[in-house]
């Protein structure tokens, strides 16, 4: 395909359209001048990952790892952290946004720049100098062009992959609201809890504190001593739970064996009796060994 046609080409191209970065990466790939074509078509192979949205943090994430019970004991700890993903996530919506808008501006830009240097071109002769630099600018500017309109589909891509994550954490956010039975974001009760709610997960989590202090698995930071000194009994508590739980499993592990207890079939035995000699069956009425 000459410039020119390529040119025409690009200043078709609608700015309002949706930018596929799959599509848009498989037309890289096979535009790439730097490989051979064994190496463009490992590329293609995998420029499917372009289309998934893998990198979204989805629901059962943010429920099971995110929002863990020890980080947020409490439904109104993991109401307050999923309004905060959902405030940062609709930050970046906004400037993604942003870039969207301001990035087709300056696709509309360099259209506007390629038809001023095609004509300017086609004022000179072929073979003089200053015609071939005007080519090279037309060209270069072409695949400036190409790289714009790619950034372009990475900004949309990232603007689904944080609306995924938006959802779902307004998902974790009217879990924990029903739970604490507020209806609604207009709800009075909901002021309320969000206002003295964190001196009680403080005091949840050095009870959960103590509970991995007695199993040996705390990280005892600098940051959780103070709580601990001010919490101290929820601190004890925890740990004396634990305490009892490895008490009783301790006295049944002590515990002598149950003689009834059944006990599996070993190698011989087939109902569970001891391996050995085995009671001979009784002779059925009628059987008689003759002479």
């Amino acid at each position: 395909m000459s410039t020119k046609q390529k040119t025409k080409k690009d200043n078709s191209l609608e700015i309002s359209k949706t930018y596929d970065i799959m599509e848009l990466t498989i037309e890289r790939i096979l535009g790439m001048t730097l490989i051979d074509e064994s190496a463009k078509d490992l590329l293609k192979s995998t420029s499917g990952i372009m289309g998934i949205n893998y990198k979204a943090q989805t629901d059962k994430f943010q429920r099971d790892v995110i929002l863990n019970e020890i980080e947020y004991p409490l439904p109104e700890s993991k109401l307050v952290q999923s309004f905060m993903e959902i405030e940062s996530r609709f930050g970046n919506i906004a400037n993604f946004q942003h870039q969207y808008e301001t990035g087709k501006i300056k696709l509309q830009r360099m259209d506007i720049q390629l038809k001023k240097l095609e004509n300017e071109r086609k004022q000179y002769h072929k073979g003089d100098v200053d015609g071939q630099l005007k080519q090279l600018d037309i060209e270069e500017l072409i695949l400036e062009r190409d790289n714009e309109v790619y950034k372009l589909a990475q900004v949309v891509a990232s603007a689904k992959q944080n609306m995924t994550e938006l959802r779902n954490w307004k998902s974790q956010a009217d879990s924990a609201m029903n739970e604490l039975g507020v209806d609604s974001y207009e709800d009075p009760k909901l002021s309320k809890i969000l206002y003295d709610w964190k001196e009680r997960e403080i005091a949840q989590k050095t009870y959960i504190w103590g509970m991995l202090q007695q199993k040996g698995m705390l990280d005892m930071t600098p940051t959780k001593i103070p709580h601990i000194l001010k919490n101290a009994d929820m601190f004890k508590r925890g740990a004396e739970v634990v305490a009892d739980q490895e008490r009783r499993i301790m006295e049944a592990s002590q515990r002598p064996p149950n003689p009834n207890r059944w006990k599996p079939p070993t190698a011989g035995s087939e109902s569970g009796n001891p391996p050995g000699p085995q009671p001979t069956p009784s002779r059925p009425p009628g059987d008689r060994n003759v002479g």
